[in-house]
């Protein structure tokens, strides 16, 4: 299985959102299930069909989730060679000509949340960013509008 990078930040929460279904959310369907088998018909027991529904997913979600940990290698920021650069974990502020600024964080697919900024390191933005540095440029396109931004800070210190 290859290897994927993740944050310190990112696998903690994996670990929690697996416990959190093992230890909550596994055994109360597990409950449920039980408690509308004894109802009686499974055949016409809706109660009894949506609960194992619930459990297929919980478990799928619970299978994916042990996937990615068992797959993820954590990366330690502060072993880095260069903070000079983008690369994986860095915090990105950028700046348009209007003075815009956007703030990205490039993190693990699993880590991804573009609305608070944790762009996934396999997106086409995250990817023409990789390698640049303090001044450079980028171009970012969003609802098929390309915008022009400048590379003001490059920080890794925010996960440590």
């Amino acid at each position: 299985m290859s290897s994927n990078l993740i944050t310190k930040r990112g696998f903690d929460l994996l670990e929690s959102e697996i416990r959190r279904i093992e230890d909550t959310e596994r055994p109360d369907i597990i409950s449920k299930v039980s408690e509308a088998r004894e109802k009686g018909d499974l055949s016409e027991n809706a109660e009894y069909h949506s609960a194992r529904e619930r459990q297929r997913l919980v478990e799928s979600r619970l299978s994916y989730l042990h996937d990615i940990k068992s797959s993820s290698q954590v990366v330690d920021l502060n072993m880095l060679s260069s903070k000079d650069i983008i690369q994986f974990g860095a915090k990105v502020t950028l700046e348009s000509y209007s003075g815009e600024k956007k703030y990205i964080t490039v993190v693990s697919e699993y880590e991804s949340n573009p609305n608070n900024g944790f762009i996934s390191i396999k997106t086409p933005v995250v990817q023409s960013m990789l390698r640049k540095s303090i001044g450079d440029r980028v171009n970012i396109i969003n609802n098929g509008i390309s915008s022009e931004f400048e590379i003001i800070d490059i920080n890794y210190d925010y996960l440590s």
